[in-house]
């Protein structure tokens, strides 16, 4: 025959058990899965069931959709981008080795120059904010180095700066176009070095 005291203290862990599985389980249902440890039971009910495999097919959509839109949005930056820079290469080239000023103060050319300048810029700004927020500082500073290139030509090609130009500084033809085609050059690659994922 059992003692008294070895049956309280079998019963006590029995007991113990039950209650520390109970516990575990408890705090378990409804909480969501340790970081790197996910398990087929999405929602966290305690059982895997067709409510899990509709939220798995869900999140898979969701993520897929995602990524189709960050890269069309993608493609579509890199598209505007490559559209103003060639606009900027062909009005800085057609003046260079001319006599007169680099940008056609007539014509519209000096507005499209700087407007192009400053859209590129802005395209840089945008990647480099996006490639900061996300820890990624190699990026955000080559960003921050074009737009800071372009913002520079386009304070060039202002109006102003136009005007103290003299109408036959060949230099200044020479110069704005090699300055231009290095700030797309520096654009170039950092788009294709530092795209946003």
């Amino acid at each position: 025959m059992r003692s008294f005291k070895s049956f309280i203290n079998e019963e006590s862990k029995e007991d113990l058990a039950q209650v520390a599985n109970k516990a575990v389980a408890e705090k378990k249902k409804g909480k969501m899965d340790p970081v790197g440890k996910a398990d087929a039971d999405i929602n966290n009910d305690g059982k895997v069931d067709k409510s899990d495999d509709y939220l798995h097919n869900r999140r898979k959509a969701i993520k897929k959709a995602m990524k189709e839109s960050v890269e069309a949005l993608t493609e579509s930056t890199y598209h505007n981008a490559e559209e103003h820079m060639k606009t900027i290469d062909h009005i800085a080239s057609k003046h260079a080795g001319t006599a007169g000023h680099h940008v056609n103060k007539h014509g519209g050319d000096l507005e499209k120059v700087h407007d192009a300048h400053k859209s590129v810029a802005a395209l840089h700004d945008a990647h480099a904010s996006i490639h900061r927020s996300n820890g990624n500082h190699e990026a955000a500073d080559a960003h921050e180095d074009a737009a800071t290139n372009h913002h520079d030509w386009a304070r060039v090609s202002t109006r102003a700066h136009a005007k103290r130009t003299h109408p036959n500084n060949r230099e200044s033809h020479e110069e704005y176009e090699h300055g231009s085609a290095m700030a797309n050059d520096e654009s170039r690659e950092a788009f294709k070095k530092h795209p946003i994922k």
